[in-house]
């Protein structure tokens, strides 16, 4: 055998002696081959929790990126009973794998326990509160401030919920879990509204509230909800793949429901709190417009097929329902761009019916359900739009046809002034 590799097992049996860390001769020899987490692992089995945490940790801290490390390190804590560990290290396992379905379950279980035990205190705390205000208890002041406290409790739990829906990336279960998580992001933060405006006697806008959680509430809600959507975006995608054109289509809906919220309204009856909108929100907002166009477009399309079809073989009642459908497609596509114009251009509602660029819609709604019968109404709008595109040419052959068929005073009136 070389010499030199002589010397050098020896010089490293020494150091590890030295160091207190035990060279391969002084571990028994069954756990030779185990790893570190295998060793950890079989320490968990014995119940010496003590001994697998400093070896998981040990391992989590040469290997920050080791995903079973820190899954393994939230096991741990969770049967020492430290859940703020606990859902830290689960939390990074997630972060390297996201996923990491173990870890996740942990992390769902944890927060249902403790959401459990957190909406027993408070319902507790508020039964007190309302029997020292019968009393009128002096007892009532630190009741309401335990009560609060258990609120703000709930809401960061809320918040590491939130946090774990960011980094979880199984779409099934993103989708299935938004509508919960939302609903408590949203009563929490009603909640601390509600107590903030308590203390100054006064109602608070978004922005004068100065409770740190409230607005921390506010981006968790802002990044899941533009999450939720671009997932739905993917979904419509695959759905749009195989022809599904209404699934498809109602996921691009719902996803622009999420958009919506980081709008303001044109004349919101009360005072909204939005979101937070940055390049992403435009991004995703303008990419689910253009998607449901697509989809409508490929929807009208068979529509219009099927209708030929069921016509061809004289089946009138299949023919219509056909029709029915392309006229409420139509009417979804002027929607869809009135919201565009209203979102993107700042464009007025009333005043984005008659756009330029409603004239294409109304042109379609003409060509595929000539026989609906709010046809009299487009040919109106239609006359808007030209008159506004200075073609009084068209907006006079409108305008007339929209008075023939409708024979109302608005119509009427308006033809008297293009014929003026």
């Amino acid at each position: 055998m070389n010499p030199l590799f002589i010397i050098g097992l020896f010089l490293v049996n020494f150091i590890l002696s030295c160091t207190g860390i035990p060279s391969e001769a002084n571990v028994p020899k069954q756990n030779q081959e185990k790893s570190p987490l295998s060793q950890a692992q079989a320490f968990i089995e014995t119940k010496e929790y003590t001994k697998a945490l400093e070896i998981a940790r040990n391992f989590s801290q040469e290997n920050p990126s080791h995903a079973e490390g820190h899954y393994t390190l939230g096991n741990i804590y969770t049967l020492l009973g430290d859940n703020s560990n606990a859902i830290l290290h689960y939390q990074k396992a997630l972060e390297n794998n996201p996923l990491y379905h173990e870890s996740y379950t942990s992390l769902k279980n944890i927060y249902r326990l403790n959401l459990l035990n957190i909406r027993k205190n408070i319902e507790d705390a508020l039964q007190k509160k309302l029997q020292a205000k019968k009393e009128g208890s002096e007892q009532i002041k630190e009741l309401q401030k335990h009560w609060a406290s258990l609120l703000y409790e709930k809401a960061k739990l809320h918040i590491s919920e939130a946090t774990t829906y960011l980094l979880y990336q199984e779409k099934n279960s993103n989708i299935s879990e938004f509508p919960e998580l939302e609903a408590h992001l949203r009563d929490v933060q009603d909640s601390i509204k509600e107590i903030e405006e308590g203390k100054s006697r006064q109602p608070l806008k978004s922005k004068d509230i100065k409770e740190a959680l409230y607005h921390e509430i506010h981006t968790k809600r802002s990044n899941i909800a533009k999450k939720h959507a671009r997932i739905l975006v993917d979904s419509s995608q695959e759905w749009y793949s195989t022809k599904s054109m209404q699934k498809s289509i109602d996921a691009l809906k719902d996803a622009d429901a999420q958009i919506a919220k980081f709008y303001k309204e044109e004349d919101p009856t009360s005072e909204v709190f939005l979101l937070t909108f940055d390049d992403e929100v435009l991004s995703l907002s303008q990419k689910i417009y253009s998607k449901l166009l697509e989809n409508y477009e490929s929807s009208l399309e068979i529509s219009f097929r099927n209708r030929k079809h069921f016509q061809e073989i004289e089946e009138w009642q299949q023919a219509e329902d056909e029709s029915k459908f392309m006229e409420q497609i139509l009417e979804s596509m002027t929607q869809a761009q009135v919201n565009s114009l209203w979102r993107y251009e700042k464009i007025k509602k009333e005043e984005a019916e008659h756009h330029s660029s409603m004239i294409p819609l109304y042109e379609k709604f003409l060509f595929y359900v000539p026989e609906s019968g709010k046809i009299g109404e487009y040919h109106y709008r239609l006359a808007h739009c030209y008159h506004k595109n200075n073609n009084k040419e068209k907006a006079l052959e409108h305008a007339r046809k929209a008075v023939q068929i409708m024979d109302t005073y608005q119509s009427k009136e308006f033809l008297k002034s293009l014929e003026s």
